[in-house]
């Protein structure tokens, strides 16, 4: 069995209502064991202002991204890292709503993937 447990940090609550992604990050889990060295992690250059809210409530500011590659090219590399594996997040609907709407803004489509709901 094989699954990436994944999580995102973002700008706020909704997509369509303008929040942005500032990072993804997942860890791969095959037999029930973490590898540590099939991981992925990137901040996320939003092209937008970093509310002081969300960079007390995750440690990650506008200096923190600035530089960071686009949207696009990490969910590109995410969603390829991801693979069909099975997904476990936190609050999934929240998640996957910034992944697809995303991932359908960058012609990369919606994630296909199973997933479990913690």
């Amino acid at each position: 069995m094989e699954f990436v447990v994944l999580d995102t940090e973002t700008t706020g609550m909704s997509p369509q209502r303008g929040a942005r992604l500032i990072e993804v990050a997942g860890v791969r889990v095959r037999d029930w064991k973490v590898c540590r060295s099939d991981c992925y992690d990137s901040l996320i250059d939003p092209a937008c202002i970093i509310p002081i809210t969300i960079t007390a409530l995750t440690g990650i500011s506008n200096l923190t991204v600035k530089g960071k590659p686009p949207v696009k090219d990490v969910l590109k590399d995410f969603f390829s890292f991801v693979g069909d594996a099975t997904l476990v997040i936190h609050n999934a609907p929240f998640d996957l709503s910034f992944l697809d709407y995303y991932g359908q803004q960058s012609g990369l489509g919606r994630l296909q993937n199973s997933y479990i709901d913690t």
